[in-house]
């Protein structure tokens, strides 16, 4: 039993069913789509910051710069289902690449 069965496993004394929101949190509630939320809930506030520069972008550019990877990777043929090695140091344009690839490769159903 993987920790998300247990979690959502109902009480064999309750009526309730967590069958729906297990569905949610397996199908819907991704890494991606939770970035995409904050890009539209927090756009002009700051997102990520380099510690070694000092630079800082926001939500709004942090979606601009993810999207245009994703459109750059998709020209390229990387779609859903394909594998992408990368291996880049903890940086800024490491959360970049790491969205994008989440956004061209949703869960599978």
């Amino acid at each position: 039993m993987t920790l998300i069965d247990s979690v959502f496993t109902a009480d064999r004394n309750s009526e309730y069913d967590p069958s729906d929101l297990k569905n949610v949190f397996e199908h819907h509630f991704t890494y991606a789509a939770g970035v995409e939320r904050n890009i539209h809930r927090y756009a002009s506030q700051p997102a990520i910051t380099d510690s070694d520069t000092g630079q800082t972008w926001t939500y709004r550019q942090f979606g601009e710069i993810t999207g245009q990877l994703v459109g750059g990777l998709a020209a390229h043929g990387v779609g859903v289902g394909d594998i992408v090695a990368y291996q880049l140091m903890n940086r800024p344009e490491f959360a970049f690449l790491y969205d994008s690839i989440m956004a061209l490769n949703p869960p599978r159903e």
